[in-house]
């Protein structure tokens, strides 16, 4: 090995430009960072419609049978920059829903599509895992209770197909939001005395993310941002809001911190310092449930790419008078 004072400088400062170039290419990907969230409410809560609020051209793709319900005539309008694509009518005897969408991702992936893309949304994240289920169980050996119910095993196989389908989608270049179910399960826990006997039982209600075991450990740290819905009547000096046409007036917001038994709540992007115990960014608890809001706080882009290709202006055809 050449041990010469000339060679050591010229690896030394060899090294000094390789450490350069990739600040500066961190830096580069810093300034294009993504929001990759997963919005989880109750139905009627907010999540479809919040959708509406991303940066255009907005792509979503819809997996919930009635999904669309809550969506506003702006989705209708050409010039809205928003694209709607439907994945439902899935049966476990007939799966064909979750080939077809992964035929759809394949295209979208190897033409670039997402390069002209500013958000892409799934709504919900929980019927693409329903879609996945009816795949794995059709095409599934060995015997099925009612002949449909998924064993362990399928739900093992559903882990892994969700997890590989969200690391290749983790990495596009736009802003990725899911919504989620909660699902509510009563638990039945037992009332102790002072001398750990028991004495009662009372009901409590657990609200949790509508996903397996293993999806949730797996899938859902791959969210930097895991807000839940927050849906409250309006007061004012202690009487209740009301509307135009005399109903309650609703405020919509997003819970960003973690809270009940929700699974990965909150915000890493967020952060709290270790000395101060303070959010390194100014993102409060709770929050209008608006994404571009939310994206300038946490210095996201927060901007429309170009949407004219969506509603390009019709050539004049006519043919020009001859002289």
């Amino acid at each position: 090995m050449n041990r010469s004072p000339k060679h050591l400088v010229d690896r030394i400062e060899g090294a000094k430009k390789y450490l350069i170039k990739q600040k500066a290419e961190f830096a580069a990907k810093a300034r294009n960072r993504y929001f990759r969230g997963l919005i989880a409410g109750d139905v009627k809560s907010g999540k479809t419609q919040a959708l509406e609020t991303l940066p255009r051209p907005l792509l979503i793709h819809n997996f919930d049978p009635d999904g669309l319900s809550g969506m506003s005539d702006l989705w209708n309008d050409p010039e809205s920059g928003i694209i709607v694509r439907e994945f439902v009518g899935d049966t476990v005897w007939d799966p064909h829903v979750y080939m077809d969408w992964k035929d759809e991702m394949d295209f979208l992936l190897d033409n670039n599509i997402f390069e002209a893309i500013a958000s892409f949304a799934m709504d919900s994240v929980t019927g693409f895992a329903s879609t996945v289920m009816n795949y794995i169980v059709h095409g599934a050996t060995g015997t099925r209770i009612h002949g449909v119910q998924p064993s362990q095993n399928d739900y093992q196989v559903q882990q892994l197909f969700t997890l590989s389908n969200a690391s290749r989608l983790i990495m596009i270049p736009c802003h990725i939001v899911g919504t989620a179910h909660i699902k509510e399960t009563e638990l039945h826990v037992k009332i102790r005395n002072a001398q750990k006997e028991i004495v009662g039982e009372e009901v409590k209600m657990h609200r949790d993310l509508n996903f397996s075991p293993s999806i949730k450990a797996s899938v859902m740290p791959l969210f930097s941002e895991i807000y839940t819905t927050d849906v409250r009547v309006a007061t004012k000096g202690g009487n209740m809001v009301v509307d135009r046409d005399g109903n309650p007036l609703q405020i919509f917001r997003w819970n960003t911190t973690k809270h009940d038994n929700i699974s990965a709540a909150g915000s890493r992007t967020a952060g709290r310092n270790r000395k101060t115990g303070e959010r390194d960014k100014d993102l409060p608890q709770y929050v209008p449930q608006n994404f571009r809001k939310v994206f300038e706080r946490l210095g996201l882009s927060y901007e429309d790419k170009d949407t004219s290709f969506l509603n390009p202006k019709p050539q004049n055809t006519k043919a020009k008078k001859k002289e």
